[in-house]
């Protein structure tokens, strides 16, 4: 019996990508003008259904057909799932020629994320990364300042009414998303005492003292682990990688120059922050798609609200609104 005759064979096929994107013949005059729109900064308006996830995605894969580097070309959505999504999407329509040294589709977290360990990696010499801390190591060092805290109340600013809660998992739950959607539009403790005095917020200052402390014991906790190891809050990621972008000129152009195409949707779900990053990194091909009556995320930090003034920032002249909307039947929506 000849060797290895009788071994069995695994064969991995790629299960086919379902897509439920509008077809070509559902395109409308706007979206046609979207998907070739070249040359300027472009805003595209649209309610929910109105195919705008659609008509970007076609957007990008009518670049790549027409001979635009792939690597050229970045779509930042909301959400990792989104983004994974809007990758199979694109290559299942240019399968020939989607080759990327990078991913196309990403989240401001994912491109905050590239950026700062990327000028970590290559200004300083160093090979110090940075590394996420996850939600359950910043629960577990809230809840174990908190526990401190109610053992010993009168070496803290807590008022007496709020003592009885410092142990719970909805304070610490609730004291963790304050600290993180303040972090995310750059605030201290120190500047949000500020605001605390102005206002007449009564539970700020504890609030700042606390998250003062958090932060002091984070860096404390970090000195004593790996050198190699840079370890941040995802709160701060946006903010840092500005920092640093708004330090480096080289980290800048380089990204300027890397990104020649910036495509952005479901924009409304975005923080000033982000809006901020995205200034930054755009030039004149940049299209974002928004719109300012759906949003989903404000409890993650999402404004809606200053969303048109904050797109008057950008100076975008050209404006597209999608007004036809397609529904699978009765009112399910297909593809916003």
């Amino acid at each position: 019996m000849a060797a290895g005759k009788n071994t069995p064979e695994l064969k991995l096929v790629r299960t086919k990508f379902e897509t439920d994107l509008i077809s070509d013949s559902q395109l409308t005059e706007q979206q046609k003008q979207v998907i070739n729109h070249r040359g300027s900064q472009l805003l595209v308006l649209g309610p929910a259904g109105s195919g705008k996830s659609s008509t970007l995605t076609k957007a990008i894969t009518n670049r790549i057909n027409n001979g635009e580097d792939p690597n050229s070309i970045l779509a930042i959505t909301y959400g990792r799932s989104s983004a994974s999504k809007l990758r199979d999407e694109i290559a299942s329509a240019n399968p020939e020629k989607h080759t990327v040294s990078e991913p196309i589709a990403r989240t401001f977290h994912s491109i905050a994320f590239l950026i700062l360990n990327d000028q970590l990696a290559n200004n300083d010499g160093t090979d110090k990364k940075y590394v996420l801390l996850s939600g359950a190591e910043q629960d577990a060092q809230i809840r174990q300042l908190l526990l401190l805290d109610a053992q010993n109340p009168s070496a803290t600013t807590w008022p007496a009414e709020l003592i009885p809660a410092l142990t719970t998992r909805g304070f610490a739950k609730e004291l963790r998303e304050f600290i993180s959607r303040a972090t995310e539009r750059g605030s201290s403790p120190a500047e949000l005492k500020k605001y605390a005095a102005k206002y007449g917020q009564k539970y700020w200052p504890p609030i700042c003292d606390f998250w003062q402390r958090y932060l002091e014991s984070m860096a404390l906790r970090d000195s004593s682990t790996s050198a190699s190891l840079n370890r941040i809050d995802p709160s701060e990621i946006i903010i840092t990688a500005l920092e640093k972008l708004e330090n480096n000129s080289a980290l800048l152009d380089k990204y300027r120059k890397l990104f020649k195409v910036i495509y952005v949707d479901e924009f409304q779900e975005s923080d000033r922050g982000q809006r901020k990053l995205l200034q930054l990194l755009s030039g004149q091909e940049l299209v974002i798609f928004a719109d300012p009556a759906s949003t989903v995320g404000r409890f993650r930090g999402a404004d809606p609200d200053n969303l048109l003034t904050d797109l008057e920032e950008f100076g975008i002249k050209n404006k597209i609104t999608l007004t036809t909307t397609y529904r699978k039947s009765g009112s399910q929506i297909l593809h916003s």
